[in-house]
């Protein structure tokens, strides 16, 4: 218990300090990729807030994370899929798979999770491991390019979402068994990690803006 506890309070922390970076460094740069990565980190931190303080094992925590996780879902589709130049048809057809896919795990297929009640394996599974792909796949498509072509914070938030969505994928997946209770707290070590990424990202980032704005009034 101590120990998850204190996990929950390095990955609040964590996360807040991510959001703050990356606020400034949005408002700073303008940069559309930290705004999305901004946007991102705001949600989850609002469905941490919100969980934190409902009453736990209630209908309204249960939702709280289970719209967080089809939020989670489209959001990595779009962001991580950017350098793929999907379709419109296809994004359509995926992000009504996505949502009949949500319905039915959340709603029609009766399951007692071992951890965190409103995640679900048969969802979150698919999408966290889609997740990695559609990172792994863009990052492959983004080493094609020159370096001066390339968005440095996009090309290293695809690092970090793969790592993130890799990691997690794991977990969620074994949330059926309750040997997952033993090592659920690593999962938010492992957040923290990627959020405590995003923060140094945000900084060097609005640093290497500066420094070519110098240059160029040198």
């Amino acid at each position: 218990m101590i120990i998850e506890s204190i996990s929950g309070i390095i990955h609040m922390g964590s996360e807040g300090l991510a959001l703050l970076c990356t606020g400034i460094a949005y408002f700073l740069s303008k940069n559309k990729a930290i705004g999305f990565i901004g946007l991102f980190l705001l949600v989850g931190f609002t469905v941490d807030m919100l969980t934190h303080f409902l009453p736990e094992q209630t209908i309204s925590t249960r939702l709280n994370l289970m719209f967080y996780c089809l939020f989670e879902a489209y959001f990595f589709l779009f962001y991580l899929s950017i350098p793929l130049a999907l379709t419109k048809k296809f994004k359509i057809i995926a992000s009504i798979v996505i949502a009949a896919w949500w319905i039915y795990t959340s709603f029609f297929i009766l399951y007692k999770p071992a951890i965190n009640h409103g995640y679900h394996p048969y969802f979150d599974m698919l999408y966290e491991g889609g997740g990695a792909v559609l990172a792994a796949l863009s990052l492959l498509k983004l080493t094609q390019r020159d370096k001066e072509e390339v968005d440095q914070f996009y090309f290293w938030s695809l690092i970090i979402l793969f790592y993130y969505s890799f990691c997690i994928f794991y977990i969620h997946t074994f949330n059926g068994l309750k040997a997952v209770q033993s090592v659920w707290y690593i999962s938010r070590y492992i957040d923290a990690l990627a959020l405590l990424s995003y923060c140094v990202l945000a900084v060097f980032t609005v640093i290497r803006k500066r420094q070519q704005s110098q240059n160029e009034f040198a």
